[in-house]
This record gives C-alpha cells, sequence and structure tokens, in this order.
C-alpha cells in the first residue's frame, strides 16, 4: 500500500483508525504489557524473516543492479514482507505448539502464573530489540551522511532545497525537482501523523514532554525517522 498511495496518505490513515479503534479505552490506546508478551517467538522471527528477505534483499538489488526489473520487483515489497511473515508463523507456531509437552504436570504449572518473562517471551523481545535497534541505526546513518557533510561544508543552501518544504514546483519544472518536493511533502506528512499517533497515545503529560524533548533533541542530530524509532521503542518496553 505504501508503494502505491505514500506514506503521506497510509500513515494518517493507519493512526486515524488506529485511534478511533482504541478510542474508548482509559489508557488512551498505550500497551500495558511489554510488546514481548503480545508476541509470540515465532512471530517475532517471522517479522525478521519477512523484512531480511522481503524488504531487504530487494532494496540491496535495486541499489546495486540497478536494472528495470529489480525497480519493478522493488515496488510490491511490503506485500513480500508480509506473506513471508505470514507463512512463517503459520508454519513454525502450530509446530512448536504441538511439541510441547501436555503431561498433567505441565497443565498444572501453566495455569500457575508467572512471575518472570517465559522464554518465548525473553526470546521475542531479543528479537524485537535487534529489529529496532537496526532500524534506528540504518535511519541515522542515512540521516548523518545525507546533512552533516553540508552542514561541515557550510553548505546550507543545498540542505534547505533538500530539507525545507516548499511549495510545488511548476508543471514544466526538471522531474528531479518534482520528485524531491513530493517526497519532502510525503515524508513530512508521514511523520507528522507518527508523531502525533506517539503523543496521542502517552499516558501522562510528564510522557508527552519526554517525547517533545526527544524530537526537539535527536531531530537535528539523527533525524525523525531515528527519533521516532527511539521513542517508539521506550513506548513499547524495549
Amino acid at each position: 500500500m505504501t508503494q502505491t498511495i505514500a506514506f503521506g496518505m497510509t500513515f494518517p490513515l493507519y493512526w486515524l483508525l488506529l485511534v478511533m479503534s482504541r478510542s474508548s479505552r482509559g489508557s488512551n490506546g498505550a500497551p500495558e504489557k511489554p510488546i514481548a508478551s503480545l508476541i509470540t517467538r515465532g512471530e517475532a522471527q517471522g517479522l525478521a524473516l519477512g523484512l531480511a528477505l522481503g524488504a531487504v534483499l530487494p532494496s540491496a538489488a535495486l541499489i546495486i543492479m540497478k536494472d528495470t526489473y529489480a525497480t519493478w520487483l522493488w515496488q510490491p515489497y511490503p506485500i513480500f514482507v508480509a506473506i513471508i511473515r505470514a507463512v512463517y508463523s503459520r508454519i513454525v507456531t502450530p509446530t512448536k505448539a504441538k511439541a510441547k509437552a501436555t503431561s498433567p504436570e505441565e497443565k498444572e504449572n501453566v495455569r500457575k502464573p508467572a512471575s518472570k518473562a517465559t522464554t518465548g517471551e525473553s526470546g521475542s523481545l531479543e528479537i524485537i530489540r535487534t529489529i529496532f535497534l537496526f532500524t534506528f541505526l540504518l535511519s541515522s546513518y542515512i540521516h548523518i551522511r545525507a546533512v552533516w557533510p553540508r552542514v561541515w561544508n557550510g553548505d546550507l543552501s543545498t540542505l534547505y532545497d533538500l530539507l525545507v518544504l516548499t511549495k510545488a514546483p511548476p508543471s514544466d519544472a526538471h522531474p528531479s525537482i518534482q520528485a524531491l518536493s513530493f517526497f519532502k511533502w510525503d515524508y513530512a506528512l508521514s511523520y507528522s501523523a507518527f508523531s502525533l499517533g506517539l503523543l496521542w497515545s502517552a499516558r501522562s503529560f510528564e510522557e508527552v514532554l519526554g517525547m517533545v524533548l526527544c524530537y526537539v533533541v535527536l531531530t537535528p542530530v539523527l533525524g525523525t525517522g531515528a527519533a521516532t524509532v527511539f521513542i517508539y521503542g521506550v513506548m513499547c518496553q524495549l
């Protein structure tokens, strides 16, 4: 969906639906449990495998090969991620469930509340942490490489053209200028929706202040994407 409509439309729509679906929750939609307790180890493994094979691999082929077919194959990468994750989770999770012993003693232990995270939750937590860390580092690297050399060299005019939003260019402008304007607005709309969604999910005024402070401090240094990943990771208790 992000490849056909763009982030600028899908992210606001996603967060609008999420807010509406959780508007009746007393905790403002914020999860009360760690993310590891909501995602099984098999689901986390499926997500990691889906991102590796469905997103990273096609993106690497797109950059390295510079081929028309590689570009076309890259377009539906979110579908690849979803299919790989769903297939892996469907195959692995039932298999692990059947492999568990079902003796009366173990059934009795299952009924008892656990005081610590189970092995499955711990495993899923480590996988999710790795995904978040990789995303944070990648986003930070892209921002640092694109922004800081220009700041260091004093090339502020190019930096202004690269980052600052402007009105739509004329129809006869060069395609690269039109594409840059589109991507800047697309990026701004998508991350504005994401940021507002995170602020809405805050459970206290202190959390709102903490999010705003993180955005103010991290965005100029590491970029909006890295700041968003960091805040979302903290909210998910990673």
